[in-house]
């Protein structure tokens, strides 16, 4: 299946108050767990899943001033107005700038067969409603201001829904 398939059927889009949009991945996901329980053989998304296309595609996000929350399990990529672009592994707290002002960091995803290896130099923390990342190398604390907590929950609240999953920001 291509690309531009894969994205087409999970694509389900939403607008936050403040432009963000919100793809969940799961568009389909009933149909294909269906087709399992009838014996079909169908690979789930998480089969599917292209990490580096996903990062490549918020980061042109970023590049281009829209803002963006794409859900894909317990990853968030988020693309800011401004040119930033993160994502967050909810199950473990850790977080990756992608992009910074536009410009590519030089974050390292590996593919590894059905699993991807993802280099992770942060923690993240809510404090005072911001997210603020947390280096593991020097414990320093970095606030993203542009960011705040409520919109990534409202977006993580209504991915569960979807899903049927229960993550946390």
């Amino acid at each position: 299946m291509e690309r531009s398939e894969v994205r087409r059927r999970q694509s389900c889009r939403c607008s936050w108050g403040w432009g963000v949009k919100c793809r969940a991945p799961l568009a389909g996901l009933l149909k294909e767990r269906w087709r399992l329980l009838a014996g079909v053989d169908v690979a789930t998304w998480e089969d599917r899943l292209d990490l580096p296309g996903e990062c490549d595609h918020i980061i042109r996000q970023a590049q281009t001033g829209e803002a963006t929350i794409v859900n894909l399990g317990c990853l968030v990529l988020v693309a800011l107005a401004r040119g930033d672009a993160f994502i967050f592994d909810l199950e473990d707290k850790l977080a990756c700038v992608l992009c910074r002002g536009g410009e590519r960091t030089g974050f390292i995803v590996q593919d590894r067969g059905k699993r991807w290896a993802f280099a992770w130099p942060y923690t993240y923390v809510q404090r005072r409603g911001k997210v603020c990342l947390v280096s593991k190398e020097d414990n320093h604390t970095m606030e993203l201001a542009d960011l705040g907590v409520r919109e990534l929950e409202r977006a993580v609240k209504r991915y569960n829904q979807q899903a049927g999953t229960n993550y946390h920001f």
